[in-house]
């Protein structure tokens, strides 16, 4: 049976500056490649405690093991969970990402746990990525995301780039997530044709399940 909520699959971070917070991943941690956009707008909406609201973002991606970083500096002072959250002096880690099959019953039982849905980003898919609030409990924002196959295909490919870097880049810049899935020849998250979904879905899983034979380890250093 398809479970409710895969795996966390993203934990968040707010940051001031994400130059200064990549570099501490890579230098600290050996996290890296980073991909990284520094500013991400896209096709998208935003939606904060029931007001639209037009947030700019920088944002970067990587992996720890099977677990993506997630980086967000927020580059204006529109209203958003992320400026919320350092007006509280915070800064670091502030949501964990659930990915769903099952979108509309994960959505109910958060609901029904006492989360309450406080953000909204449109990205054209069939259903919203919300943030909920904590109930108190979890101590950290949730947030909620439709699992589609292209979803599933795209950040495949992306942890396969990050698991067989080449070495030398510790942070790939690109203009969008759209040019970075052209360049690894994965779907976009937006892509809503079925066949020619198919069709690069399964081409993308093949490449991803080969990549992971043949890697044995990963080892990372700032060069």
């Amino acid at each position: 049976m398809i479970p409710l909520f895969d795996r966390a699959p993203q934990w968040g971070f707010v940051v001031r500056d994400i130059e200064a917070a990549m570099q501490q991943w890579i230098e600290t941690f050996e996290v890296m490649p980073f991909i990284f956009i520094p500013t991400n707008s896209g096709n998208r909406t935003f939606k904060y405690r029931g007001q639209d609201t037009k947030v700019r973002l920088s944002v970067a991606w990587s992996y720890y093991g099977d677990t993506q970083i997630e980086l967000i500096q927020q580059l204006n002072t529109e209203p958003s969970p992320y400026l919320e959250f350092l007006a509280q002096g915070r800064e670091g880690l502030h949501h964990m990402c659930f990915w769903s099959e099952r979108y509309d019953e994960a959505f109910a039982k958060l609901e029904r746990a006492g989360y309450s849905p406080v953000y909204r980003i449109g990205m054209g898919l069939a259903r919203e990525t919300v943030y909920f609030q904590d109930s108190g409990a979890f101590g950290a924002v949730i947030e909620l995301s439709l699992l589609t196959p292209q979803k599933k295909a795209f950040y495949s490919a992306m942890a396969s780039f990050v698991r067989n870097w080449d070495g030398k880049e510790a942070i790939k810049r690109v203009a969008s997530l759209d040019d970075f899935a052209q360049e690894i020849g994965s779907p976009r998250l937006t892509d809503t044709d079925p066949d020619v979904s198919k069709t690069d879905i399964a081409r993308v899983a093949g490449k991803a399940a080969t990549a992971e034979k043949s890697h044995q380890s990963f080892e990372g250093g700032c060069k």
